[in-house]
């Protein structure tokens, strides 16, 4: 139950403001608020909290 929780605290709180930080501090040498910025924030973005994050809710229902 622990693990859940702590799961949904943070897809609910850095799935929606994760964005914001890599358009603004943008790595690869990318300019911040560009379009470049906006598309890798948003595909990094789903990364974190796509499949990968949802798959932890699958293995702790499954134990």
């Amino acid at each position: 139950m622990n693990l859940c929780s702590a799961l949904a605290a943070g897809i609910l709180i850095f799935g929606m403001c994760e964005w914001m930080y890599y358009v603004t501090g943008t790595p690869f040498g990318i300019e911040p608020y560009s379009v470049q910025a906006y598309e890798y924030a948003s595909a990094y973005g789903m990364f974190h909290w796509g499949f990968s994050a949802w798959a932890f809710y699958l293995v702790a229902g499954v134990a």
